[in-house]
């Protein structure tokens, strides 16, 4: 059972991320069988809202009909962190004052460049909403797992887009507890990134993996 406590889920970036993750909470949470007794999910699946993380990391903007690349833009609208940051102070009116944990299924977004700023600003707007570092607690959970309380250089591998790549935030926080980050050659790294991003058949794009996509992975 549990206190009360809500959760919001910050979705859409990609969106099946957010149905899993939300399917996970049903899944993992213990009831008495009745539909009351599960958890209040705010799930907000806000793709159109939301721009490009790797874009947005890579000062690019998205191109139409093909993956992250493309001309400089700057404008505001080009801004994932002000948009999620809207989408949790949306979240914060609805939930009326009732406790919240929430979080963003997107390895991208966490990018300091991007999380850090989104941080600050749900903090500035008085956003009551715990939100929970995803990329932390995948580490917290590495080390749970591995029954160790800091690695011993053990490498770790990390299948990204190019922009969690070029952020550098998995190398680290695995560095500061004494793991490497061990990524795929740097000639493989476009096709990895469009396996996970291209818009005709990459695993974000397509509500299970295709064909293609599996094949690029395998």
């Amino acid at each position: 059972m549990h206190d009360g406590t809500a959760i919001v889920i910050g979705g859409g970036v990609g969106p099946m991320a957010g149905v899993a993750l939300h399917a996970k909470i049903i899944e993992n949470t213990l009831t008495d069988g009745t539909d009351q007794s599960h958890l209040t999910v705010h799930h907000y699946s806000c793709s159109e809202s939301i721009p490009d993380r790797t874009a947005y990391l890579l000062g690019l903007a998205p191109p139409r009909g093909g993956t992250s690349g493309g001309t400089r833009d700057s404008s505001p609208g080009s801004d994932p962190a002000a948009a999620m940051a809207r989408v949790f102070m949306d979240a914060s009116l609805a939930l009326r004052g009732r406790l919240a944990v929430g979080g963003v299924p997107c390895n991208t977004f966490h990018a300091p460049a991007i999380f850090s700023r989104f941080e600050s600003m749900l903090e500035e707007a008085r956003v009551g909403i715990r939100i929970v570092d995803m990329l932390g607690e995948s580490i917290g959970l590495l080390r749970s797992r591995l029954g160790v309380a800091g690695g011993r250089g053990e490498a770790v591998g990390v299948l990204s887009t190019t922009g969690t790549r070029s952020s550098g935030v998995y190398d680290a926080l695995l560095e500061e507890d004494g793991f490497k980050a061990l990524y795929v050659p740097e000639v493989d790294q476009a096709a990895l990134h469009a396996t996970i991003s291209d818009l005709g058949w990459g695993i974000k794009a397509t509500p299970s993996p295709s064909d293609r996509a599996n094949a690029s992975v395998t």
